[in-house]
């Protein structure tokens, strides 16, 4: 079983009894938990959000959650990074237009 490192979003593969959370919900990994006498599979806490709000803060059995393969935070930077890509790209020309205008009036 491959152990999620922190900050990386899981799905929940059921509901969570006695808990708002459901099959499908999504959270981020905030500890990882060992197994111990009581629990003998390893385990996460996971922040699991709904609607841009914290829904919970649940520990679940590593097998009550697929991993997915993106970080908190990865898919903002590069979409941002994207747009800035596309921006840069259509002001290519309009840049070097203003450059080449400063330097002729010199």
């Amino acid at each position: 079983m491959t152990t999620a490192p922190l900050f990386h979003w899981v799905v929940l593969k059921q509901d969570i009894p006695n808990s708002s959370v459901k099959v499908g919900d999504r959270g981020i990994v905030v500890d990882c938990l060992p197994p111990n006498k009581n629990q003998k599979e390893p385990g996460y806490t996971i922040e699991v959000f709904k609607d841009g709000g914290t829904l919970d803060v649940i520990s679940v059995p590593s097998s009550w959650v697929v991993l997915l393969a993106k970080q908190w935070g990865q898919t903002e930077y590069t979409q941002r990074g994207a747009v800035w890509k596309q921006r840069m790209a259509r002001n290519k020309n309009f840049t070097h237009k203003v450059a080449s205008r400063t330097r002729n009036s010199s």
